[in-house]
């Protein structure tokens, strides 16, 4: 089955990996199914149909030590052979997650930041993801102490991709950050937090749908949305459903956890920003169903960080 899946992938391993294709492809496959470590490829591949397919190829330790040393150099080959995946005029998301190591033979884990607070040793791994046929499509491995829109602009420019939009989380979201990917020319879709200066909740607050700018389906769901943006466009999107989830969440909290600050005036205040969700994006001429579903693929690109990891 997988051998039938993957054929396009055997043929261009055989392409850009000529002397190693065969190895490849066997250690991508028991990573898979085994999640083994490198001592029992050689005994995996022994027991395997791959062995029948591929009668020559060598996974023994000593072996595969070199073969990952000289692949992992070769660059080279390695950005052309995804780069042969790449289709004009695909949509494409890019996104970044850590990797934690305690190995003292990386040269790439450095002290990091990340949305965990967690400060371990790590390394960065960006992907550029297909949001058509929703799969990872390009790599770039970095230190982990690098998070910054210098590091993306340079994965763009080696994958050698135009249409690409950088969909971050709310940590993203900065003024040096949005100056920065304006300066680059690079398209973002960037959530906000709900109590930043920018969004404007007025609207929601006189609770009359007629003055939102309309309203769309999304997966069974209706979105209401209105632009609250002066220079660039700051989208607000209204989930009713998520809205009467996050109250009933809250009032429930009042009575189990009014220690850490959920009162009935707090309620008040806040009641006006549950369900939403603010988007601030350079993308001028997308439309706003477009722009919201952009940047819910984005837990499609987490889905695949989980399993990844």
């Amino acid at each position: 089955l997988l051998m039938k899946e993957n054929r396009e992938v055997i043929a261009r391993l055989k392409e850009y990996f000529p002397m190693r294709w065969k190895e490849l492809f066997a250690l991508s496959v028991f990573r898979l199914i085994y999640q083994a470590p490198l001592k029992h490829m050689e005994l995996h591949y022994q027991d395997s149909w791959i062995s029948e397919e591929f009668p020559e190829a060598s996974l023994s330790k000593n072996t595969l030590h070199q073969i990952l040393e000289t692949t992992g150099r070769n660059r080279k080959a390695t950005v052309e052979f995804l780069r042969s995946f790449i289709c004009e005029g695909e949509n494409l998301l890019i996104d970044l997650t850590h990797i934690f190591s305690l190995s003292e033979n990386m040269v790439l884990t450095e002290k990091g930041y990340n949305s965990q607070f967690d400060f371990l040793p790590q390394v960065n791994l960006l992907f550029i993801f297909s949001f058509d046929h929703k799969l990872p499509l390009f790599y770039r491995i970095l230190p982990g102490n690098v998070r910054d829109v210098s590091s993306l602009k340079a994965t763009i420019q080696e994958s050698g991709i135009r249409n690409v939009v950088i969909i971050g989380d709310k940590g993203f979201y900065s003024k040096d950050n949005i100056k920065l990917l304006e300066k680059e020319g690079i398209q973002y879709v960037l959530p906000l937090k709900r109590n930043n200066s920018l969004i404007d909740y007025e609207i929601l607050k006189k609770g009359r749908k007629e003055d939102f700018g309309g309203y769309f389906k999304f997966k069974k769901k209706f979105i209401w949305y209105y632009n609250c943006g002066k220079e660039l466009p700051v989208w607000i999107f209204v989930d009713d459903e998520l809205k009467a989830k996050e109250e009933k969440d809250y009032l429930s909290r009042i009575e189990t956890h009014p220690e850490s600050g959920y009162t009935i005036e707090n309620f008040h205040q806040k009641q006006h920003t549950f369900g939403t969700i603010a988007l601030i994006t350079n993308l001028k001429e997308v439309a706003p169903p477009k722009i919201f579903e952009y940047f819910k693929s984005r837990f499609g690109i987490e889905q695949m960080f989980d399993t990844f990891k």
